[in-house]
This record gives C-alpha cells, structure tokens and sequence, in this order.
C-alpha cells in the first residue's frame, strides 16, 4: 500500500510540474505574439512579468522572460526603457549564467546597448 501511494505521490508530482512547464511555456508563445504581432508591449510586459512571478523556479523559462523583457523596453525608446533593458540582460548574466542560449543572447544585446 504504501509503495503504490508513493508511485501515485510521484505521478501527481510530475504531472503537476509538467503543466507548469505548459503554463509559464504558453505565458512566453503569448508575451511574444503581444509583443512582435499585435505590438502590445504593455501586455507582453504584463506577461514576461507573470513567467517570473508564478514560475519563479524554472531557470531557463525565467532566463527567456528576462529576455524578451529586455526586448519589450528596448522597444519602448528612450533613456529609461534602454537602461531597464541593461538591467534585464544583466539579470539574465548574474542569475541564469547556465541557461547559456539566453545568456549569450543578453551578452549580445548588452553589447549593442554599450556601443
């Protein structure tokens, strides 16, 4: 009894973790479609925000959100959006080093930034 409690316990957990994945995965596939098709940049924000919030755990999908909101402020011009946007791609350097796709991406963008 007690093993097939724990092999339900251990299904549960896993299945509960993979609909996180879909979750914070579909919050992104949305931020970006606000982003770079409909042009919300607001809402795209909005949604990159929740990934980092709800799904504070998932390195790489957080690593993505730092991401695009790197992107969204660049968008959104001036002095302000362009030094949050350093901000984000430092982020990115400083906490999720090991997501290297993204981090190579924020060393990029840094460096257009800086030049």
């Amino acid at each position: 009894m007690k093993t097939l409690l724990t092999t339900l316990l251990f299904f549960f957990a896993i299945s509960v973790s993979i609909n996180a994945q879909e979750k914070s995965a579909d919050l992104i596939v949305e931020g970006i479609y606000q982003e770079e098709v409909l042009g919300d940049l607001d809402k795209a924000a909005e949604l990159f925000n929740q990934v980092l919030k709800d799904f504070s755990k998932d390195r790489k999908e957080c690593a993505q959100a730092l991401y695009h909101l790197g992107h969204v402020t660049e968008k959104q011009g001036s002095s302000q959006p362009i030094h949050k946007a350093n901000n984000y791609y430092t982020s990115i350097l400083e906490k999720y080093p090991e997501v290297g796709d993204y981090a190579e991406l924020a060393r990029t963008r840094l460096e257009k930034l800086r030049n």
